[in-house]
């Protein structure tokens, strides 16, 4: 007889809530869940739940997390926080790359516990792939298909006419085409060159470039009204957490001035930065050698305020 994955949320009163229980026991569907109240009977619960598959914690414990770390590396660590990275990486002793898989920005309104039921069933359905999770059912998804560099006016105004079409602001539209055009940059010029493709080495982002057909990356999009979700999907499946997440660190927090955005030939630093700086959640959804997708989503009812304040979800899946 099989048992389903345990699940552990910590709502510590130290911090801002988790959603009330009922929807915690929502989001947890498929899951055998506890919930505690304090770090003590936390790292209790985890010292005797070797096999936790996920956990979901409020307080940025840098000793709680290590415990999950070294009790059992895959367990997924979740943290969901009001605090932007700087707060919590320095309660996590800058370590948020080692410890952390997952930030859900804990904000007002809905977009927590939609945020964390998405991240649960991800993971525990190893299911990854795809904006449709995060729109409504039955809302149109968009693709284009990435060939030509040429091209990216024609892939970007199929974008920024279809925010139109939905009656997004011009600010909203605006903020949109700089993440459509950052997505196609790193599909055509970066995701190649990470991946090792000689002829995109060091290659300068105004060079033409034509993909061969197992090279094509796809530019999906879509809105249901209040979700804008956006996602460039190639497939050489390279990028790696650390990457994402010691990056993000230093652009989040301002920390190494000097530098903050790789801006090298061929560099995806400067494209991250715009990315993350106009999206409320990016998600980075990989398999090893097959396929990268990098998601960015926007609440199109809620203000995109300055990056370093504003805190916002960062994922990565990577499914063994």
């Amino acid at each position: 007889m099989t048992t389903n994955p345990k699940l552990l949320f910590l709502n510590s009163s130290k911090q801002k809530p988790l959603p009330n229980p009922y929807a915690l026991a929502a989001a947890g569907n498929g899951y055998e869940f506890s919930i505690v109240t304090n770090s003590e009977d936390a790292q209790n619960f985890i010292k005797k739940t070797p096999e936790l598959h996920t956990f979901v914690g409020n307080e940025p414990n840098s000793g709680l997390y290590s415990l999950l770390r070294s009790q059992n590396p895959k367990t997924n660590n979740i943290l969901m926080t009001e605090s932007p990275m700087d707060i919590y990486s320095r309660d996590l002793l800058n370590k948020e790359e080692q410890l952390l898989d997952h930030v859900i920005a804990n904000r007002d309104g809905d977009w927590p516990i939609h945020d964390l039921r998405i991240c649960c069933q991800k993971l525990i359905s190893s299911d990854i792939f795809g904006i449709k999770k995060y729109l409504r059912e039955g809302t149109p998804v968009h693709t284009v298909t990435v060939v030509d560099s040429a091209k990216r006016d024609e892939y970007n105004n199929r974008v920024t006419d279809f925010a139109s079409s939905c009656r997004l602001s011009s600010y909203l539209s605006k903020m949109i085409w700089g993440i459509s055009e950052e997505m196609l940059m790193n599909a055509i010029y970066d995701a190649p060159a990470a991946a090792g493709i000689e002829r995109f080495q060091g290659l300068p982002r105004t060079t033409r470039v034509t993909l061969e057909p197992n090279e094509c990356a796809t530019l999906s999009f879509g809105c249901d009204g209040e979700m804008f979700a956006m996602s460039s999907s190639d497939p050489f499946g390279v990028l790696k957490k650390e990457r994402l997440l010691t990056y993000l660190k230093k652009v989040l927090k301002r920390d190494q001035s000097d530098d903050i955005i790789d801006t090298k030939a061929g560099g995806a630093g400067l494209g991250l930065f715009k990315i993350l700086y106009s999206c409320h959640d990016i998600t980075c959804n990989v398999s090893e050698g097959r396929q990268t997708e990098i998601i960015a989503l926007i609440e199109v009812d809620q203000q995109i305020r300055d990056f370093a304040k504003m805190p916002r979800s960062i994922h990565f899946y990577n499914p063994a």
